[in-house]
């Protein structure tokens, strides 16, 4: 797409080139140069990927995530179960399985399949992740279940339970349909998830070819199929690159792994006619070199990648942060939270509750801890996280001393608790709400008087319906000219025919999911929650449903278009289940329950469609044909979610008493603290209703009007003052907002950290180490996330035996933070 058809704010908020070299293929033009260093520029379509040794390991990788994620949500504290490992574990696996299988044809009636049809792939290892990234999860629906039987006592049947299960996560898929469109082709968009996983990918098959030169063993590249060099023709790849040539102009480390094959151009005839197919198919696409960076940072690049590779870089960084995480997570939790003033004045009330990041506001407080700074600095735009970070310092360091210390805000119990209280600050007995039958007791309500929330959660609650309703407003005022082009163009031509950059063009050659596959998904998953829904146990009026559905169909394109470029997800459980509450607040009959079922739809029409779309372009940057990656995330969630079912059941079997509160975990591991928010929303929006809620709290409403406006706002001054320094079309108010709505009463510490981090990578090396930036950013992005769940599993192993931190300096009983006057 020419520059000059795209959004003002696509071409600003998207990471280009700050120049393009002229050397360009004009192919290339419209990749951001971090897409073009990162994603395969060939491809073999030969390559086995959809074997039997797929099936097994996703089987295998897939049954105990989603056992492991579904328990999670029940515990106070957990060891994630990272999808990086999976990526790792699971090729080093089917290179096992590639070496010690008999290649051995198995037939079962009139299908026949090989076992071992030949070296493992790094597509295999991609599609193998795919599967596990969408079935190895926890469910949306766990909660729901789980509190309706906890709370009001009705045991959903294993049946209607597991139909409710698929049904939300496949509507989903189907909604991914309406987005596509938009957000899957046009080289701008450039995931940046899927980048990080792909550069992953990278450095495996890096790491096989350094071990193939070592050993003499093989196993199957881009450039490689049944053991045997193949070079696809000058139309599929290239012509002669300068690295044949002998020309080199100092970027050959960047695009050799891109373009070097087996051998040179010259094939065999056998090469040429089992490629012929691909020949016809695919248009003419060739590779040049491209400058080198104009920036004080080549030679450091190249000394630096002479001296390390990429899987070298991966292995040292995540078993680094491995061990380092020892330290804030188990035996030094003082880094966690490095409280300066609390050092300065440790028995001060107010210095104390300024600096501390464990139940204060955070100021000067720094953290060492990487569950509290995360891959987000790696991995979202700078302009984003500066947004971020002011959203953080507005609500965390302006509202927060303002409402503790003023007369602004009359009610000052529970500031720093997102509970419910009542008027003398006592927590509210919520449970009395709601008769026997699951109505409103007007006479408890009566008694107990209104239901009070802390400042801090009242002011999350507006800021959380002014981002629901700016973010859909953003992308219309500020992307609509691309939003128009790209539904243009997907009426004129489909898929990857829209767009003629070199990823497009090479995945011509694979065919396209049907749009029929996605409508009868939708059409079977309706019936589905239809026939739930006639047998009771949806508990929400069907009409709400369609509802439901309707607003998961408004949202899913501006949320994706947002995602897409920024890698920022935008919550919206809270808004669904006050819009359930607007819904029933007049009907006389209405389950508790219901919010949680209707934000299980809506909810999942967004954050499933998410999911898939991401999925289909880490395959888009990996060639995998789009069909087997739909094949692949149905066949995930057909053996994840009954696995799902299976450990809910287990947790309620197991833990019943800890989750009703008739006993304590002596750990304090099994609090249900998720079970107990789903309960506690079910009794404010639908047993005390919006109504209620608004007349106590008469501002709330205000945030929808909020989200309206700004948006508008902020577009009118970006027309007015298009050259303003302040780049005013980056001043996202949905991200603002939304990191406004983020409750930080619990945790404030890690923000600044991560602003500074984001400072050093997303703006320092970005701008003037770009190079470095671009072949290692997301390297290291996924090699950190794979370290840190890494040892989050050892260390939940460690506790699981019984060990316990030594008490001293640095893990002080009182106060890790050293914060000992801090109520």
């Amino acid at each position: 797409m020419p520059p000059s058809e795209r959004s003002p704010l696509l071409n600003k908020t998207a990471v280009v080139d700050e120049a393009v070299p002229e050397e360009l293929d004009d192919d290339l033009l419209d990749l951001p140069s971090m897409v073009r260093q990162t994603a395969y520029l060939v491809d073999n379509p030969k390559i086995h990927v959809a074997t039997f040794r797929f099936f097994v390991l996703a089987a295998i990788f897939i049954i105990p995530g989603a056992f492991i994620d579904t328990v999670n949500s029940f515990r106070t504290t957990s060891a994630a179960y990272s999808i990086f490992f999976v990526q790792i574990a699971a090729h080093w696996a089917g290179r096992a399985m590639a070496r010690h299988l008999p290649k051995r044809q198995v037939g079962i009636g009139r299908f026949s399949f090989n076992l071992n049809p030949g070296p493992w792939s790094v597509k295999e290892t991609a599609l193998v992740t795919i599967a596990a990234k969408s079935g190895a999860t926890g469910n949306l629906a766990t909660n729901a279940l789980a509190m309706v039987e906890v709370y009001f006592k009705t045991r959903v049947p294993a049946a209607a339970a597991i139909g409710i299960m698929g049904a939300i996560v496949f509507v989903g898929y189907s909604y991914a349909a309406i987005a596509r469109p938009v957000v899957s082709y046009d080289p701008q968009f450039s995931w940046p998830s899927a980048l990080m996983q792909t550069a992953l990918l990278r450095s495996q098959e890096e790491g096989d070819r350094s071990g193939e030169k070592a050993q003499g063993s093989e196993s199957a590249s881009f450039s490689e199929v049944d053991g045997e060099r193949t070079v696809l023709p000058d139309n599929v790849i290239r012509k002669k690159s300068p690295f044949e040539s002998g020309e080199d102009d100092g970027s050959s480390d960047i695009l050799k792994a891109n373009t070097q094959w087996g051998r040179d151009q010259e094939t065999d005839s056998a090469d040429n006619d089992s490629l012929s197919d691909i020949d016809r198919k695919v248009p003419h696409v060739h590779v040049k070199a491209t400058k080198s960076d104009s920036d004080s940072s080549d030679t450091e690049a190249e000394d630096f990648h002479n001296g390390w590779s990429t899987q070298g870089v991966f292995f040292i960084c995540a078993a680094a942060l491995c061990l380092w995480q020892v330290l804030p997570e188990f035996f030094f939790p003082m880094t966690s939270s490095l409280a300066v003033l609390c050092y300065i004045a440790p028995h001060n009330e107010a210095v104390n509750f300024i600096g501390s990041g464990l139940g204060g506001m955070g100021v000067l407080n720094f953290s060492l801890d990487w569950a509290n700074i995360t891959s987000s600095v790696l991995l979202y735009p700078y302009w984003l996280q500066v947004v971020q970070f002011v959203g953080f310092v507005a609500s965390a360091w302006v509202l927060i001393p303002v409402a503790k210390w003023t007369g602004v805000v009359g009610y000052k119990y529970g500031l720093m608790s997102n509970s419910l209280f009542t008027g003398d600050g006592l927590p509210y007995p919520a449970e009395r709400l709601v008769t026997s039958t699951g109505a409103f007791n007007a006479t408890a309500y009566a008694h107990y008087g209104p239901v009070h929330l802390g400042a801090q959660r009242s002011w999350n609650m507006f800021f959380d319906y002014a981002a629901y309703v700016s973010g859909v407003v953003w992308v219309v005022v500020f992307g609509w000219k691309q939003l128009r082009h790209s539904f243009a163009n997907s009426r004129q031509a489909q898929g990857s025919n829209r767009f003629d950059d070199r990823l497009n063009r090479l995945n011509r050659v694979y065919h396209d999911v049907p749009t029929i596959y996605y409508m009868v998904m939708f059409l079977l998953s309706i019936s589905v929650l239809g026939a739930v829904h006639w047998a009771g146990y949806l508990f929400v009026p069907w009409w709400t449903i369609v509802v439901a559905l309707g607003v998961g169909s408004i949202i899913v394109t501006p949320l994706m278009w947002m995602y897409a470029l920024t890698n920022f997800q935008l919550p919206i459980g809270t808004f669904n289940e006050l819009l359930y509450g607007l819904l029933v607040q007049n009907q006389t009959t209405k389950h508790p329950a219901g919010a949680a079922f209707f934000g299980c739809v809506a909810g999942n029409a967004w954050y499933r469609a998410q999911h898939h779309l991401e999925s289909m372009k880490f395959g888009f940057y990996t060639h995998l044909p789009p069909r087997l990656i739909f094949l692949a995330q149905i066949y995930g969630e057909i053996v994840g979610i009954p696995v799902n079912y299976i450990s809910l059941r287990w947790v309620l079997a197991s833990k019943w008493n800890y989750l009703t509160g008739a006993a304590t975990d002596p750990l304090h591991q099994w609090t249900a603290q998720s079970l107990v928010g789903y309960h506690t929303n079910a009794i404010q929006y639908v047993v005390l209703g919006p109504a209620r809620l608004f007349e106590n709290y008469p501002l709330l409403p205000y945030g929808f009007v909020l989200g309206l406006v700004a948006p508008i706002i902020v577009y009118g001054l970006h027309k007015r003052f298009k050259r303003s320094p302040l780049r005013l079309e980056l001043w996202n108010t949905t991200v603002l907002f939304s990191s406004m709505s983020h409750f930080y009463g619990n945790i404030s510490t890690g923000y600044f950290s991560k602003f500074i981090g984001a400072s050093i990578v997303s703006l320092y090396y970005f701008r003037h180490r770009p190079r470095l930036w671009r072949r290692y950013n997301y390297l290291v992005a996924a090699a950190l996330d794979t370290g840190y769940n890494l040892s989050l599993t050892i260390l939940f192993i460690v506790a699981w035996l019984g060990f316990r931190a030594p008490v001293w300096f640095g893990n002080d009983p009182r106060s890790v933070e050293r914060c000992f006057a801090l109520n």
